[in-house]
């Protein structure tokens, strides 16, 4: 996971948060729709930096024990990031 957000944070440096909702909680696992928005100004995935601005939606769903996030599975949206910077047609 770490390697992937690495990756997303270098070409999109100015990542921000533009929502998270809905947040679900039952005992021990959460999950959270968000969508995030930057500029690609780095390489992504072997794509040379565009400068087109990109929202980027994913679900997130932790499981928590004692305190600690011990298990993580996302699934982000990635056509839809390479479609808005022109990698593959829409």
């Amino acid at each position: 996971m770490r390697f992937y957000i690495d990756t997303v944070r270098s070409a999109f440096s100015d990542l921000q948060i533009k929502s998270i909702e809905p947040f679900l909680a039952d005992g021990n696992l959460e999950c959270v729709h968000g969508i995030m928005t930057g500029t690609h100004t780095g390489d992504f995935v072997g794509i040379a930096p565009t400068g087109q601005s990109v929202e980027i939606a994913g679900i997130d769903i932790i499981r928590v024990d004692d305190g600690k996030v011990a298990e993580h599975w996302g699934v982000t949206d990635t056509l839809k990031i390479m479609q808005q910077i022109g990698a593959v047609p829409s």
